[in-house]
């Protein structure tokens, strides 16, 4: 299959690295042509409603504490490949500081899984907990994402860097809003439960899940006056695993990047009540989710296109070798019906294609994930 990350994107996305620049190569669902984003520094907040072409990323949190900040369409591949002025003042060990994070344990995940099933029992809410697996490898990120992106034509891919979140690597299914500036529609689904595919039915956990996340989208839009109109079920596939689904449309005028703060995080990465959920999350995970579970997307003249940042890795660079670390985050919703050994076996399903990226096992990718989406 041809390459998506062409030698000429590889070699400028790396000269940005060696300047610590920040910058985005983007496929958008459906598409093998990219879109390409870079500027010295990233736009703040506010800025981001007056610019109509650029990336825009965000950390996890609540509110304003998302804090994204848009990386503008300053330099062309061309003008960064062509620029002579100075010489490459950061390594990749610069840009891709190794923390100090390390791959959940099975009894850590368990702790805290327990805790929260007890919080939550014989209460409707919902809590998502995650885990973070990290994997060695001295695989060059730009073809993990090469492989990555080939596998998953219909999400929304991006490898990405700003010197605040660092350098990352998404393919996502999950659509956070679609908003027409022309028609002031709005597009966004609802999307919760997890399964491997072939299952006949939903089990009660599972739709319980989906109907909160659902729920929350709707009354969130309705607040703003838009009206709304949900989409029958729909099972929408991921790989080997599949998720419950609504299509959700709305109309009226609205800023798109005020009504992501709104929406994100949604119950189906945070969990409901918003507000708790989060609050257990911040106290009982003990990695730093940075952008995993916020949202990222385009913006341009004619639309603004967010997605929640799944299926997603962060890439840090080793020092004293040429081995990279792979930082994968993987979550699920966690009620009072959830069992920790099936929990972990659903998220070590929602990951796998990116852990076989990253030790380029390209054919058992491409046989085993590439089922539609």
């Amino acid at each position: 299959m041809k390459r998506l990350l062409y030698e000429k994107i590889v070699a400028a996305a790396k000269k940005c690295l060696s300047k610590s620049w920040p910058f985005a190569v983007v496929y958008t669902p459906e598409s093998t042509e990219s879109r390409f984003y870079a500027a010295e520094k990233t736009l703040r907040t506010e800025d981001l409603h007056d610019n109509r072409n650029c990336f825009v990323v965000s950390t996890f949190g609540l509110e304003e504490s998302q804090n994204p900040k848009g990386i503008p369409a300053d330099f062309s591949i061309e003008r960064i490949l062509s620029d002579e002025s100075g010489s490459s003042i950061f390594t990749e060990t610069d840009v891709m500081k190794m923390s100090d994070e390390r791959t959940t344990s099975f009894r850590e995940y368990d702790e805290v899984i327990g805790r929260v099933t007890g919080e939550l029992a014989g209460k409707t809410g919902k809590t998502v907990i995650s885990r973070m697996i990290i994997e060695r490898a001295d695989t060059d990120p730009f073809e993990v994402a090469d492989i990555y992106f080939r596998s998953f034509p219909k999400c929304f891919r991006a490898i990405y860097f700003t010197p605040e979140v660092g350098l990352w690597i998404v393919a996502t299914p999950e659509l956070l809003l679609d908003y027409d500036y022309g028609k002031e529609s709005l597009r966004t689904m609802s999307l919760a439960g997890t399964r491997k595919r072939g299952d006949n039915l939903w089990d009660e956990k599972n739709r319980k899940e989906h109907e909160l996340v659902t729920r929350y989208i709707v009354g969130t839009l309705e607040k703003t006056g838009m009206a709304v109109t949900v989409g029958p079920n729909e099972n929408l596939p991921f790989g080997a695993i599949e998720h419950l689904c609504n299509r959700i449309e709305a109309q009226g005028k609205i800023e798109p990047v005020d009504i992501a703060l709104k929406l994100s995080p949604t119950p189906a990465v945070c969990g409901w009540p918003k507000e708790k959920a989060y609050m257990t999350i911040v106290t009982a995970e003990r990695h730093k989710r940075s952008c995993y579970g916020a949202f990222i997307g385009i913006v341009d003249q004619a639309s603004s296109r967010l997605y929640v940042n799944l299926r997603c890795c962060k890439v840090e660079k080793c020092p004293d070798s040429d081995e990279y670390r792979y930082l994968l985050f993987a979550g699920g919703g966690i009620n009072d019906m959830s069992e920790t050994a099936k929990e972990w076996e659903e998220s070590a399903n929602k990951i796998k294609p990116l852990q076989t990226a990253i030790l380029k096992n390209e054919k058992e990718l491409n046989v085993g994930y590439n089922l539609g989406i």
